[in-house]
């Protein structure tokens, strides 16, 4: 793990390189929210939101990575990785609150989009995606938190 660029910052000791979680939309969840969406192209930033933005899209991750950072100032505190398989913007949009992290896709991602409804209308008509849904966002909490219990004092 890489420390902060300010060593005299009070998150100068934040882990600032994890993986997203290791709980993705797989079979029938993937497959769905792929049949329910649109494919996505980045703009020529590669930014897919910025953190602080409303939440009006919900990413799924084909292919690629996408890193998703999170700033204070113009400091970064920490940058998590995405891999084939996550739904980028989640908590925002389950929650309807601003992104809280900012997403650059590289070169060869591969991204589809949903809109907050399309996902709405997803897992109300497929209960069990309720439970999948769950079970990623309990994986990210639970990724962040090993991170800054395994990280050094």
């Amino acid at each position: 793990m890489i420390p902060s660029k300010r060593p005299d910052s009070e998150f100068s000791r934040l882990p600032i390189d994890l993986v997203l979680s290791d709980c993705v939309a797989e079979g029938d969840l993937a497959l769905e929210i792929e049949a329910k969406s649109t494919p996505y192209s980045p703009e020529t930033d590669r930014i897919l939101f910025r953190q602080g933005d409303p939440p009006t899209l919900l990413y799924f991750l084909k292919k690629g990575e996408i890193t998703l950072t999170m700033h204070s100032g113009d400091q970064e505190l920490m940058r998590v990785r995405a891999r084939p398989g996550s739904l980028i913007g989640l908590p925002a949009v389950v929650s309807n609150e601003p992104y809280s992290l900012t997403a650059r896709a590289s070169l060869d991602a591969e991204i589809r989009q949903l809109t907050p409804e399309d996902f709405d209308n997803l897992v109300q008509s497929r209960p069990r995606f309720c439970v999948d849904v769950l079970k990623i966002l309990a994986s990210e909490t639970r990724s962040v938190r090993k991170a800054l219990v395994d990280f050094p004092p």
